[in-house]
């Protein structure tokens, strides 16, 4: 019986700088594909080093790609940023999967673009648009806030940025969420949020009457 392969350890050498050494390492072993780099999670120490590596990313990249996942270490999200890496060893199959974060950014452009019509913005700010969303159905997921929640003001402050388009932009938001949960039904999965409460036997919470 073969032995198990362990992980792979890589050094950067000190003199070298260390944000340029580990995006020139990436993107070569991962960029082959649209996706490669955008299904890598990189945790960083800090916010600093966070916006060094994209700058890297930008310098190096030589044009567009999509960068890798970056989760700050001590961070109060970064569970959510990690997603189902964060899933227990052994899950039982009843829980059903989470889907791909990567998969449902893009899905997510792609219906807010649908949504928005002539009033869409170009990709950059649709990609920003989508990530925004996905965050804001993460925490409604962790709040227990179910959809038709969205229809009430009480809601407002938490979700954050939107809260200031309340009245605009909550029926929109609401639309793009009940297609995206369509087709998360259809697949028989569930966002990441809603995987790691049921594994860990979280109880629903519900907003204050």
């Amino acid at each position: 019986m073969a032995e198990r392969a362990g992980p792979n350890v890589y050094s950067i050498a000190a003199h070298r700088g260390f944000a340029d050494a580990l995006v020139a390492g990436l993107i070569p072993r991962y960029a082959e594909a649209d996706l490669g780099l955008a299904r890598l999670t990189l945790l960083l120490p800090s916010r600093r080093a966070e916006r060094i590596v994209t700058e890297a990313f930008v310098r190096l990249s030589g044009g567009g790609l999509l960068l890798p996942r970056m989760a700050v270490v001590g961070d109060l999200d970064l569970d959510e940023t990690l997603g189902p890496l964060l899933d227990p060893l052994g899950a039982g199959s009843a829980v059903p999967p989470a889907a791909d974060p990567v998969r449902r950014w893009l899905r997510l452009a792609e219906l807010l673009r649908a949504e928005l019509g002539k009033d869409a913005p170009k990709a950059p700010g649709m990609l920003r648009l989508a990530f925004e969303t996905a965050r804001t159905m993460d925490r409604l997921a962790i709040e227990g806030i179910e959809l038709g929640d969205l229809l009430q003001e009480r809601v407002a402050g938490i979700v954050g940025d939107l809260a200031k388009h309340w009245q605009d932009s909550t029926r929109s938001f609401a639309r793009v969420q009940a297609h995206w949960l369509a087709e998360l039904a259809a697949r028989g999965e569930v966002d990441p949020p809603v995987r790691r409460n049921l594994l860990g036997g979280r109880k629903r919470l519900r907003p204050s009457q």
